[in-house]
């Protein structure tokens, strides 16, 4: 039974299983769902007392995709991306990029140790999920929920309280042109 969690920094922390319930149904899944998954999850480590966080993650975007929740690991994909800048790739892998460009689709933008730190940065986000939108990879629903992922990671960041209205303006703009 996995009783601690031992996080990327290396540091531990209690198990929690509502945490990544928690997590999935942010990313826009049921409580069904989730509660399917983190027992799945349990299930196979259940030999096991103490669990690298990237195995949960792993085997939670594993779970989602083997239940057809594609959506739903998307969002979970760019909530990584945008408040913790890991950037996942097969399987669940994932890299942290502290500065460098980032190519998504037509356009390639600057990033730092945050996804989010500047007008500049919501303005290209937002242009990446105008792209994805027409181009009909996602539904509104998902793209719905990306933005308020966004709107988050604007409050958290460093921007100035001036800067963070403007940017969530923009956001706001952005919900009611497309929806």
């Amino acid at each position: 039974m996995i009783e601690t969690v031992v996080k990327f920094d290396g540091s531990t922390e209690r198990y929690d299983r509502e945490k990544i319930v928690r997590s999935i149904m942010s990313a826009g899944g049921s409580r069904e769902l989730a509660e399917k998954i983190v027992s799945d999850i349990e299930r196979e480590f259940e030999s096991r007392r103490e669990i690298p966080t990237r195995h949960i993650r792993r085997a939670l975007l594993i779970a989602l995709e083997r239940n057809n929740a594609h959506d739903i690991a998307d969002t979970y994909l760019f909530y990584d991306r945008v408040m913790k800048g890991r950037i996942t790739f097969e399987l669940g892998k994932f890299i942290i990029v502290d500065e460098g460009n980032l190519y998504t689709g037509r356009s390639a933008r600057r990033i730092g140790s945050r996804a989010v730190s500047s007008l500049k940065d919501v303005h290209q986000l937002l242009e990446e999920l105008s792209e994805d939108m027409n181009m009909r990879a996602m539904d509104r629903e998902t793209i719905a929920r990306r933005s308020e992922i966004l709107t988050e990671a604007v409050r958290r960041s460093d921007m100035n309280e001036e800067e963070k209205e403007r940017a969530i303006g923009l956001i706001a703009d952005f919900r009611r042109r497309r929806f």
